[in-house]
């Protein structure tokens, strides 16, 4: 987070578009990663050591998207820049208590909903409307590519996979068409509709 402001400090000026990528690996193993004043944050809690500690890293992380964004505040540049924020799976299945899909079965490494379905939230300050929620439309992450040509006036190259999803965005109806498809190891799923 810290680095992605530093970026956006560099770049704001610049009157040149950018392109910031910022995958954060936590919550993830080694749970042991997290800051002492942010694993205090979860010591009453019932919390297993390794949920408490997935917990302290998941309060790290939104801390540090809730930095990237006030940077952009800050740099007045926030009606801008298109963000997305998303996740590549549902949590583990295991027994310290900080990962739930319910209502969702299934969790990570699986093609159950409760491993492929996750948010996906995208800010656009005076274009995307705040608070609007749509929990019925498909949107994958392979969709971002081709949404943000989109978006930014390029034309979609047919190569890309994913669809452009930018009505969903503003808030239209927008049905899916083609399925999505999941493998991992064996287990296979095919989503259509949406």
């Amino acid at each position: 987070g810290d680095a992605a402001c530093e970026f956006i400090a560099q770049h704001a000026s610049t009157q040149t578009p950018f392109f910031l990528y910022v995958p954060f690996t936590s919550p993830h193993g080694p749970y042991t990663l997290s800051k002492a004043s942010d694993y205090a944050l979860f010591a009453g809690s019932g919390l297993t050591e390794n949920g408490k500690n997935s917990a302290a890293l998941t309060y790290a992380m939104d801390r540090a998207v809730g930095n990237i964004l006030a940077c952009l505040d800050t740099y007045g540049i926030a009606t801008n820049p298109v963000v997305f924020f998303t996740n590549d799976n549902g949590g583990p299945l295991n027994k310290d208590g900080a990962h739930r899909n319910t209502p969702l079965r299934g969790g990570k490494s699986d093609t159950y909903e409760g491993g492929i379905r996750m948010p996906f939230i995208a800010r656009w300050v005076g274009t995307i409307p705040a608070g609007a929620e749509d929990t019925g439309s498909v949107v994958s992450a392979i969709d971002i590519s081709p949404t943000i040509c989109r978006f930014a006036g390029v034309p979609v190259e047919d190569e890309l996979d994913g669809m452009d999803r930018s009505a969903v965005f503003l808030g239209k109806a927008s049905p899916r068409g083609e399925p999505v498809f999941w493998q991992y190891g064996h287990p296979h799923a095919i989503l259509k509709g949406g």
